[in-house]
């Protein structure tokens, strides 16, 4: 696979990094949620889930380091595999298309296996997600301030110099000094 430059790469990989900070910042609304505003065994329950994912993640992370080489030495196996297969396409004989250059087999084997655990970690947290959603529904609690979330939002990716955060905040000093 030809490399077309980072941007072209980030563009195809299909990921809406958007879409996966909200649902990150979900999640930690409702572990927020499960910690603070539960009680009781909806509490238990939820915290119960959290453990358990987290230590679900835990062991993913561990077994993707342990077998890491194994995973990418399959995946170059399978690209092999592939590129041993008889292509359907015409290429042009001065296309010089190398379908077995080991180096760049072996960097989209890494990517490929990099890209399986980024997707393993993202269903964990799907379903830890969903699960907790239920809790928070039967304990009555279904009500996830999306305000309160999108200020937290706002706060974290807050990209302005030092200088033009101290300046903002000694105004809302200033004015909740003159509103007293």
């Amino acid at each position: 696979m030809p490399r077309d430059g980072t941007k072209n790469n980030l563009h195809s990989s299909g990921r809406d990094i958007s879409k996966e900070m909200r649902d990150s910042f979900h999640l930690k609304g409702l572990r927020r949620l499960a910690e603070l505003g539960l009680k009781g065994h909806h509490k238990l329950d939820a915290l119960r889930v959290i453990n358990d994912y987290e230590h679900a993640r835990q062991e993913e992370k561990a077994h993707f380091k342990e077998n890491y080489k194994a995973r990418v030495s399959k995946a170059v196996k399978r690209l092999q595999a592939k590129a041993g297969q008889k292509a359907r396409e015409f290429n042009h004989p001065f296309a010089f298309l190398d379908r077995f250059e080991k180096g760049q087999m072996i960097l989209t084997a890494r990517k490929q296996v990099r890209q399986a655990h980024e997707v393993t970690l993202s269903l964990l947290d799907r379903q830890e997600t969903r699960e907790l959603e239920s809790i928070a529904l039967k304990a009555g609690r279904g009500d996830i301030d999306p305000e309160l979330l999108s200020k937290d939002f706002d706060r974290a990716s807050d990209r302005r110099s030092k200088s033009e955060r101290r300046n903002q905040m000694q105004s809302r000093l200033r004015s909740r000094s003159r509103s007293r």
